[in-house]
């Protein structure tokens, strides 16, 4: 069994991203900042996913022109889209590159700008996601709600649900089928790329090439989105295994990182606030 692992750093993170500029004078996306500490939110999830998955097998994924936030030494390799068309998009180029070398692949899908503590527990729970993911074995998911407005989620969370992290663990042929069922023009062009990749491979075609081609299947790929038009449509093909014992966050808004660095006492490399 082969494990990778696809990084999802290509967001822009709107909602927050006005206040990134006012707390470091800067327009880093916030995947790239260093709210506290010495990594960026990108280099703590590299960190983690190296400890489960082979450095050489991390792909990230980036949109146009952010090559330029990247720091030095940072573990895998990077894939640059020619356009930001939704983090489904994004999970299946690196699917497809993945799928060209190693056609059994089980991969980890996490994204890149969510806080985790403590580590050495988050690190184990991903484990388990990647032997139920190579076992079969399945839990009922009777629904999945996709953008709940916030009473709902208040009513749902005290009623037993479970709040979505958007990390998935999957064999890449099967999570492939799937997308042809859910997603068909978005597989139905990266399925014509990844016969690219094998010509490529076999020489009959330069690797110079590979960039045009894939700027032909960005042309007019539609924007696509991971949980809202595959996981919340895919339930009966879904495994269920729930975090506890850890604190995880996802720092899509400005409230979310103040609160957590509040919570834990943590030295922010900003003057902490949020703009009027």
């Amino acid at each position: 069994m082969s494990i990778w692992a696809i990084v999802l750093a290509d967001g822009h993170g709107s909602e927050v991203q006005k206040h990134i500029e006012e707390w470091f004078q800067d327009p880093c996306p916030k995947q790239f900042c260093t709210f506290c500490g010495t990594r960026s939110m990108l280099a703590h999830t590299l960190h983690r996913t190296a400890r489960i998955v082979d450095p050489e097998r991390i792909l990230t994924i980036l949109s146009k022109d952010q090559r330029c936030f990247l720091a030095d030494n940072l573990p895998g390799r990077c894939l640059e889209q020619p356009e930001q068309r939704g983090s489904a998009v994004g999970a299946f180029l690196a699917i497809t590159e993945i799928l060209a070398e190693d056609h059994d692949a089980t991969a980890l899908i996490v994204p890149a700008d969510h806080l985790v503590l403590p580590e050495d527990r988050f690190i184990e729970k991903l484990d388990e996601t990647i032997r139920l993911a190579n076992i079969h074995r399945t839990y009922e998911i009777s629904k999945f709600y996709d953008g709940p407005s916030r009473r709902e989620t208040v009513e749902w969370w005290r009623s037993g649900h479970y709040w979505n992290t958007m990390i998935v663990t999957a064999r890449l042929k099967g999570l492939w089928e799937l997308g042809w069922q859910l997603v068909p023009s978005v597989v139905y062009r990266f399925n014509q790329y990844l016969y690219i990749l094998f010509a490529i491979q076999d020489g009959a075609i330069g690797a110079d090439e590979k960039e045009l081609f894939l700027s032909l299947v960005y042309e007019d790929i539609p924007s696509t989105d991971l949980s809202s038009q595959i996981l919340a449509r895919a339930t009966d093909h879904s495994l269920f295994c729930g975090l506890k014992d850890l604190y995880w966050s996802d720092w899509d808004r400005p409230e979310r990182i103040l609160e957590t660095i509040e919570r834990f006492g943590l030295k922010p490399n900003f003057q902490a606030g949020i703009p009027e």
